[in-house]
């Protein structure tokens, strides 16, 4: 048994320095079939609830649980990679959504440009004030509704209540 005990310690140290070290272990979704990423976010997120594991091949991140998940959308256009959409707590949607959800890259223009319109609608202007609730609450929303299959279902999952504190848990910490 002490020989068994080892090599289970020996797995666990390699998986942790693998993850460590940027590697993935590809997760399994929850009992509802979701990782809790309503907005594929990247592998490499430094959001808050990101678990280590990984689906779709490494690529996304797995969350805690769906306001962990949520949180990470606006959480993302936080970080530097969009310092050039963003003045302060404003970001420019048209701009910072072509670099959350590039063209070519599984996005056809027009899936993107209905995104944008999507939040631009809701919002009624082209400017995401990341420190107004109802302007956090509309990118989740759309978010929910466009990078997941089945938005109806989705939007079921991600429901208004986790919605709701994703984006207070986002502005209480984004407005320290």
């Amino acid at each position: 048994m002490a020989g068994l005990d080892t090599l289970l310690g020996d797995i666990k140290d390699a998986i942790s320095l693998s993850l460590k070290a940027g590697g993935s272990i590809d997760a399994q979704p929850n009992e509802f079939g979701y990782y809790d990423n309503p907005g594929n976010i990247e592998s490499n997120t430094s959001a808050p609830g990101s678990t280590g594991g990984t689906y779709n091949d490494g690529r996304f991140a797995v969350f805690d649980d769906k306001v962990s998940g949520l949180h990470a959308i606006p959480y993302t256009l936080t970080t530097p990679y969009y310092d050039k959409t963003r003045k302060g707590n404003i970001i420019n949607i048209e701009e910072a959504m072509k670099i959350y959800k590039p063209i070519g890259e599984d996005n056809s223009k027009e899936e993107v440009m209905n995104q944008i319109t999507d939040i631009q609608t809701i919002i009624g202007s082209n400017n995401l004030d990341l420190s107004n609730k109802d302007h956090v609450m509309a990118l989740l929303e759309s978010v929910v509704k466009f990078e997941n299959k089945n938005n109806e279902k989705a939007l079921n999952y991600y429901d208004i209540d986790s919605r709701d504190k994703a984006a207070d848990l986002f502005i209480s910490s984004f407005t320290k």
